[in-house]
C-alpha cells in the first residue's frame, strides 16, 4: 500500500490516528476480559455460597430430625458442618487470591501494551520531526543555491550592459544615429 503525502506533511493514511484507534480497541478488549473474569468468579462464588447454604439447611434439617438422638450424634453433625464451612471459607479465600493475581496480571499486561504503544507513537513522531527538519534544511539549501544563481545571472547581465554601453560610446568619436531612415519619416 503506497503512503501518500497528506495535508500538513502527514502521510495519508495518518499512522497516529491508526495507532490511537488500535490503542483504544486494545484497552476496550482488556477491560472486557477483566469484566468477564470478575463476573465469572462472582457467579462461581455465589454458587458456592448457595451450596454452603444448602448444606447448612440440610444439616439443620437433620439436626431437627435427630434431636431426639444422643448429643454425640448432634455434635458430630455440627462438627461436619463446621468443617464444610471451614473448607468453603478456605476455598473462597484461595479464589479471592487467584482473582487478585489475575487482576494484577491483566493490569500489568494492559500497562505493558500502553507503554509499547506510547513508545511506538513517540518513535513515529520523532521520525516525522526528523523528516520535517530534513525538508526544511533542503529547502534552505535550495534557496541559497537559487540566490547564488540569481546573483551570477544579474552580474553577467550587468557586464553585458556595460560592454554594450562602452561599445556604443566608443565608435571613434562620431555620433551616429541608432536607426537610419530610408525615405521620409512619417
Amino acid at each position: 500500500m503506497a503512503v501518500q503525502q497528506g495535508v500538513g506533511g502527514r502521510p495519508d493514511p495518518d499512522p497516529t490516528v491508526l495507532t490511537t484507534e488500535n490503542l483504544q480497541r486494545e484497552i476496550v478488549g482488556v477491560k472486557d476480559l477483566i469484566e468477564r473474569a470478575i463476573n465469572s468468579l462472582a457467579a462461581l462464588t455465589a454458587e458456592q455460597f448457595k451450596g454452603v447454604h444448602r448444606e447448612l439447611e440440610l444439616v439443620e434439617a437433620r439436626r431437627v430430625e435427630l434431636k431426639s438422638d444422643s448429643g454425640t450424634t448432634l455434635a458430630a453433625a455440627l462438627a461436619a458442618a463446621k468443617e464444610a464451612v471451614g473448607k468453603t471459607e478456605t476455598n473462597f479465600a484461595e479464589q479471592l487470591k487467584q482473582l487478585g493475581v489475575l487482576a494484577a496480571t491483566e493490569r500489568e499486561a494492559a500497562n505493558k501494551a500502553l507503554v509499547d504503544l506510547k513508545e511506538r507513537v513517540q518513535a513515529i513522531e520523532s521520525t516525522k520531526l526528523g523528516n520535517q527538519e530534513a525538508v526544511n534544511t533542503r529547502q534552505a539549501s535550495n534557496s541559497a543555491i537559487y540566490a547564488g544563481i540569481g546573483a551570477v545571472v544579474t552580474l553577467i547581465l550587468a557586464l553585458i550592459a556595460v560592454v554594450a554601453f562602452v561599445a556604443a560610446n566608443d565608435s571613434g568619436g562620431q555620433s551616429q544615429p541608432a536607426v537610419e531612415y530610408v525615405g521620409q519619416p512619417v
